[in-house]
Formats: structure tokens, sequence, C-alpha cells
């Protein structure tokens, strides 16, 4: 599985976080999928975190943020603030309010879970600087209203990242065998080929890819074996 985060990149998404971010003054925005079992970012979409913010939020904080536990605990679709999550004073004891959030500038959040299932979390994050101040419940209620929205967005990305995964793997045991493969679509367009495919494919010896097919050029030597063998009358060498 992804061990790492990794930011996917999708325009009418992206712009789509961006606008929310500046209506609400958020340092920055993101909407991202955690994986379950091992506890890592298996997708995210941003929009104004840098990479590497995101990197250090995953490989060091992901399995502590007191934020997303107590949201948790709420049925999907419910929009938290830290109001709402905690008591007062309860969030600042925390480890990752004193190393990741008020060094970075973002101790105040507006977050939901638009989808939970047994390995898929989907968060949709808000989170602004100690200047703009905490979020109200208008700006709560305004991200309910987006919920529906939200729920379909967070379904199509865990969908496209589950068969880049398939994608993956598919392709690593592919590449373990020693004989070609290719994987073709319903319409005979090449999907996916193997390490032994591509150096086949590159000697052009007969069998060639053009337009994402493969084709055969059968010279009259090699149709005349083909015939042969078909009618029975090729003799083989002992």
């Amino acid at each position: 599985m992804i061990t790492s985060a990794k930011a996917i990149r999708s325009q009418s998404l992206f712009d789509a976080l961006e606008s929310l971010s500046s209506l609400y003054g958020a340092h920055f925005a993101i909407l991202f999928g955690l994986n379950v079992p091992t506890q890592h970012v298996a997708f995210a979409h941003v929009a104004g975190i840098p990479s590497e913010v995101l990197a250090a939020y995953d490989r060091d904080y992901v399995g502590i943020a007191m934020r997303m536990i107590r949201a948790l605990e709420r049925p999907v679709g419910t929009v938290s603030t830290e109001q709402t999550l905690f008591a007062p004073g309860e969030l600042e004891a925390t480890r990752i309010y004193n190393e990741f959030l008020l060094p970075h500038d973002v101790p105040h959040i507006l977050g939901t879970f638009p989808l939970k299932t047994d390995r898929t979390l989907v968060t949709l994050s808000l989170n602004r600087s100690a200047q703009h101040g905490a979020f109200d419940a208008e700006e709560r209620r305004f991200v309910e209203c987006l919920m529906p929205h939200l729920q379909r967005t967070a379904l199509i990305s865990t969908k496209l990242c589950e068969r880049e995964q398939l994608a993956s793997l598919t392709l690593a045991a592919l590449d373990r065998t020693t004989f070609a493969a290719v994987i073709v679509d319903g319409e005979g367009q090449i999907i996916e080929m193997n390490s032994v495919a591509h150096a086949i494919l590159a000697s052009r010896d007969g069998i060639f890819v053009r337009a994402k097919r493969i084709e055969l050029y059968l010279t009259r030597h090699v149709r005349q074996f083909i015939c042969n063998a078909l009618s029975g009358t090729l003799v083989r060498k002992t």
C-alpha cells in the first residue's frame, strides 16, 4: 500500500478547494484519504499546503492527530471545529498542537469525514491561522450544505486511488514473470505490458504496436510456415 503522501492533480477540485480556502481565510485546504490498516495518507487533493508539510504530517503526526481521532467518534458528515471536539485548553496541551499546528500557524480547523469505510477514511480539513481566529457556527452550516457534493468527490477519489494501486500491483506481478504478458481492453487496445513484452515488441520482428494495438507483419516465409502447419504438412526435423 502507499506509505507516503501522494498529491493527486485535479484542476477542478484544486480550484474548488482554493475557493473554499480563500472564502474562509484558511491557510490551506486538504481533502485526503487515510489508509486505515497502514495509517498513512493514501491520496490527497491539496490547496495551499507545501508537499513537504503534508509529508511531515503523514510521517510523524497522522497517528496522533487528536482532532481526527475525536472527529471519528462523530457520525459521517458531521462538521467539527476544535471548539466542538475539545474542552478549553485540552488541544493546546497535545504534542501535535505544539510541534505541528503552531509552527505552521494552523491552530484552527473546520473538518468533516464525508466517507468512512473499514479500509479508507476521507476527510476534508480547512486550516486557519491564529490571526484569522476560530471557525464559527455559520461557517460549519455552510460546509454541511456542501456535504452531498463532498461525499461524491470522496467516493470518486477513493475508487480512482484503488484502481491506480491495483494497476501498479498487477504490473509489478507481471514483471516477475519470464514470459511476455500484455493486457488489453475490450476494444483490443493495450492497457499494460510487462518488460518481456516491451523487449519483444521493441525488436519489431514481425510484431509491433500501432495506435496502442498489436499488429503482425507476416512475410512470405512466415505465411508459408503457418499454411504448412495448418495443413499438417509441416515436417519437424529431429
